[in-house]
Formats: structure tokens, sequence, C-alpha cells
């Protein structure tokens, strides 16, 4: 007798001494290994081990993102009594949408894999309540989809509708405290709510077609900003929903498929409307109603923005309204792997609502929408290193499940990962590793990362995010990023002697990025394995400015940086330019 353990959650283990199937690695948490360890254990081979599956896989999901959210767009629409574009419904859902799709097809696959093996396994599965697991909005299912219970919810659902005919399925009593609704708020909340209302409804004194409204930039920048578009500077304040419950009557439709439709899209299709936060659905009339509240612009000359197109509800429900009444939308990228990854759910997704965005210097040539404009983060001023210093990494943490879709280690590869963090510090001399600094992630996802490199490197210097990496690198003399996001980006604009090193076979680089890695790599900054890494370190760390400086490496970074991190003299100029030839005319 064999039993199937989807998660890391061990009330769903098996009370018995029996054989187990692991459904993944994130099953096995590494505080817990005294456990599982003791186990007559195997683990399911993970199906996006096969990168290239990942990719097609990646394809067919964003194709079927398009038909579900051209559907959906037509149900919500009768459903709200309204009549709004898919582009409309993208901003508002799309983030979830493309986040779920990703994740639930990694989920039904996974257990597909385990049923079209013919061995019927039995598996414990959680009694719950209905409604438990659906979010209110993207922030909150932003912090569900990495939980353990809420992937067990998923793996159940998916098991008791779709494979009962596979697996011998066990109920067990599910012991969750539910949350609590803010229904009823404090006094002091009321009152504050009642100030901000005020504060709110004087700007519409002034609320007219001539404002640009921008949101994601620094109160100095943005300030300097609105003096330049001529405009009586005011700073984006969003709100927050009440919490609405999930009404199963409200969900009881569907989206019909194709008669030739796969069994996940059938699925999909179904699940989707079980899952849809709270917010779009339940919530969409009070959401629609506190914006109006608000008294916001209706006809902003051009709405811009850095980051607000994620998870903050109320800027998309306001900025949904304003494109459709022809508000030129204005993105600008934030942060690293945009251009250079192979593929990304998140920057198709901006590219498709954004009228322009601005990247950090290339372009999308599939794209007439983009605009090398230059790294618009805050913290471009320049950093001065300490050429003595110490050598600092900066280490990734991703989820134990999958989660959205670019080109990054996905699950349990991120112990490959780790692996490979853990072998480039072993490669390091010892003069170099008495003076090496570990900055773990800010998030620990579960994957017990200390301890990990405490057990691996008892020795090894950790900061757990005390210091500002800006301190952090003022003290450095090398910094030494392992993943494909911001951080080495900064670092090159900052002239930072840096050395990027990661695996190619879970950081894929699209074609059009690969010509700028090579000429990194022809200088010592990249490299693709632990040991080429750790050995440039080692030959160059009694003076690494005789490295850093030479004509060659200067010039191999500043060509680089021209197309991934562009530097911008006068930010505030070029976007006034940029904002009076985009903004809708009067």
């Amino acid at each position: 007798m064999r039993y199937l353990v989807t998660t890391a959650l061990e009330e769903t283990w098996p009370k018995v001494d029996a054989d187990i199937l692991f459904l993944g690695e994130w099953c096995k948490r590494h505080s817990r290994k005294h456990e599982w360890m003791r186990l007559n254990s195997t683990c399911c081979k993970y199906h996006w081990d096969d990168r290239n599956k990942l990719l097609e896989d990646y394809k067919y999901i964003q194709s079927l993102y398009e038909k579900i959210i051209s559907d959906l767009s037509i149900h919500l629409n009768e459903m709200h009594s309204v009549n709004y574009s898919i582009r409309y419904w993208r901003i508002i859902i799309g983030p979830w949408l493309n986040y779920f799709l990703g994740i639930l097809f990694d989920r039904w696959q996974t257990l597909n894999n385990v049923a079209i093996s013919g061995e019927r396994l039995h598996c414990y599965i959680l009694d719950r309540k209905y409604g438990e697991i659906i979010p209110r909005d993207m922030v909150d299912f932003n912090n569900l989809y990495c939980d353990d219970d809420w992937n067990e919810a998923i793996y159940s659902q998916l098991l008791e509708t779709y494979f009962f005919k596979s697996f011998n399925l066990i109920k067990i009593k599910h012991e969750k405290i539910e949350s609590q609704l803010e229904d009823n708020p404090t006094l002091i909340s009321k009152i504050k709510d009642k100030v901000l209302k005020f504060l709110d409804y004087s700007k519409t004194i002034l609320n007219s077609r001539s404002l640009y409204v921008i949101q994601g930039l620094s109160k100095i920048t943005n300030l300097c900003l609105q003096f330049k578009l001529g405009q009586i500077p005011r700073f984006w304040k969003s709100y927050a929903f009440d919490s609405i419950k999930p009404d199963k009557s409200m969900r009881n439709w569907s989206i019909s498929s194709d008669i030739d439709s796969c069994a996940f899209e059938r699925i999909a299709r179904d699940m989707v409307i079980e899952h849809i936060p709270t917010l779009y659905l339940e919530g969409y009339s009070m959401a629609i109603a506190k914006i109006k509240s608000i008294g916001l612009p209706k006809h902003p000359k051009l709405i811009f923005t850095t980051n607000g197109y994620s998870s903050d509800e109320f800027f998309k429900f306001w900025c949904a309204e304003a494109t459709e009444l022809r508000a030129p939308l204005v993105i600008a990228q934030h942060g690293g792997h945009y251009g250079s990854g192979l593929f990304s759910a998140t920057e198709e997704h901006e590219i498709k609502i954004s009228d322009k965005y601005l990247t950090w210097g290339w372009e999308a040539s599939q794209s007439k929408k983009t605009i090398a404009f230059g790294n618009i983060s805050e913290l471009t001023s320049p950093i001065k290193y300490d050429p003595t210093g110490k050598a600092l990494i900066v280490g990734c943490g991703i989820p134990r499940y999958s989660y959205r879709m670019f080109a990054i280690p996905v699950a349990n590869q991120w112990l490959d990962y780790f692996q490979e963090q853990s072998l480039f510090v072993d490669a390091l001399n010892s003069n170099v590793f008495d003076q090496l600094l570990l900055r773990l992630y800010v998030k620990d996802y579960g994957w017990d990362m200390e301890s990990r490199w405490r057990e691996r490197h008892p020795k090894i210097k950790i900061d757990k995010g005390q210091k500002s990496i800006r301190n952090l690198i003022s003290e450095t003399r090398i910094y030494i990023a392992t993943y494909n996001a911001t951080t080495y980006l900064e670092s090159l604009l900052w002239n930072v002697p840096t050395i990027i090193f990661w695996n190619p076979r879970h950081w894929e680089l699209r074609p059009e990025a690969m010509e700028s890695y090579e000429l990194l790599k022809s200088v010592g900054i990249f490299h693709e394995s632990p040991d080429s890494a750790a050995a440039k370190i080692n030959e160059v760390w009694e003076d690494v400015d005789l490295w850093w400086k030479s004509d060659t490496v200067q010039a191999a970074r500043v060509q680089f940086c021209h197309k991934f991190s562009r530097p911008i003299h006068n930010k505030e100029e070029k976007l006034s330019e940029i904002f009076s030839m985009l903004k809708r005319p009067k």
C-alpha cells in the first residue's frame, strides 16, 4: 500500500509505517528532515526539469490565457451590467489570471503524471469549508500561493473533482482557524477614512482633463516632474477595499469551452470561476462605488506607473476606467530580468496593457510600444565601494511551489541553485572566504535557507537583511550576483566591481540579449559556472581595481548598461518631454 503526499502539511501524511510517494521536493521541509528521512519514500521527477517543456507549456498557457480572458470579459460585463473592453478586464484581473493559470497547470500536470502511471495510490485530503481559500484580491493571492495549506487545497480539489478514479481518497478534518474579516472598523479608522475622503474630495475642485496622474516615483522626483509639467503637485494615494466573503450563488456559471478543448482547459475554465478573487466578483460594485466616492480625475491627460499594475487594486480599478475614456497609460520597467530573460508572463502583461512602455535601455523588436528610456529606479545615485572591503554575495529566494511563469529556476530547482552557490563558496580561496558576507533573500519560502547554509558552511558570515544593500555595497570590494534580477543592473550602473554567475539551463536568455552577456563574459564579469566565477574572484582579489578599471572592462560595462541599465540625466526633463508627446489631446 503506497500513499501519495502532495505538500509539506504533515497532517495529510499517513500515520502508520507505509511507502510514500512525495509529489515533489516541496513536501520535504529541511527543518523536518528528521521526520521524512525515516520514512520509506521516493519523490516524483518534476515535469519542468525539462526546460524545453517549460517553454512550450508557457506558450500554451499564454494562448489559453488569451482565450479565457476574452470569454471572462464577456461574462463579467454581463454580470456587472457594464460594457468594457478586454483591456479593461486585463488591467484588473489579468495579473491574477496569469498567475493562476500557470500555477494550476503545474499542479494538474504533477497529479496527471502520477495518475497515468496506473498505480492506484491512497491519499489523505483535507475536508474544507466552501470559500476557505478564495482570495480577496491580488495581495491576498500573493500570500496564498506560496502556502502549504493553499496548495494542499488546490491538489485536493483536483484529486476529488478530476482524478477521483485514479486514487483512493481519504478525507480528514481540517483544523484551520478562519481569519476574521474587518467588517466593523474601529472609531479611529472611521475618523481617518473620513479625513482622507475629505482631503481627496477637496482635490476634485481642481480635477480636470489637464492632470497627469503619476504613481510609483519618489515624492521628490514626482514633485519636480509635476512642476516641469506645469501642474500643482499632488500625490497618488491608494485605499483599501473592504473584505467581501465569497457568495456561491454568484459563481454558479460557466465559461464554455470548444468541443475539442483539452482536459486541462476544461478544468481551468471551471476552477477560474471558483477561485477568482472576491473583489472582482462579489466586491466589484463596492469597489466601483468607492472609486467614485474618492473623486479622482476621470479624464487625466496621462497615467504613469512603475508598479501599480499588479497588486494595487485601487489603482487598477481607477486606471481601467480611465483608459476606457482614452487616457494614455505609460508603464516604466520596474526591476531586472526584463528584456533579457527568455520568457516572462509579467513583461508580456505590462506591455499589453500599456500604450507606451519605458524600458531601462532595451527595445522589443516585436512591439512598437517600447521606448528605450533608461534605469528609472530611485537607487541610481553612485555608491563608493571599498577596494579593501569584503566580498558580498546576495542570494535568491523562490517559492517551493511554482508561481508566475518566467525564465528562472522553478520549485525544486532552487535546490540546484543552492548547490551551485555552495560549490562557489567551496571554490573560494580561504582569504576570500574569510571576508565573504552572504545576504539571504528577504523571504525564506520554507526552504530554511539559513540552516542549510549553516550546515554546509558553519563559519560563513550571514546578513539577514539588517543593513540596507547600499550600505553593504559601500563596505564591499566586489559584489557577487547569482540570479537574473535587479541587483547586478544597479551595481554595474554604480560602477561597483561585479561578478555575475548563474546556471544558463535555469536562467535562459533571449537571443537578442546573448551578445550583451557574451561581452560581459569576455571580460570576466559574467560566468556560467560557480568554479569559473570563483576562479575570477580569486584571481583579482588582491587588486580588484586593476581588473575593474581596465579599459576593456569599463567599455564592456558601459556598453552593457546602455542596453539594460542606461543612466538617465535630467530624468524629470525627459519624462516631461515624453508625457507631453503622449498626452491625451484636449
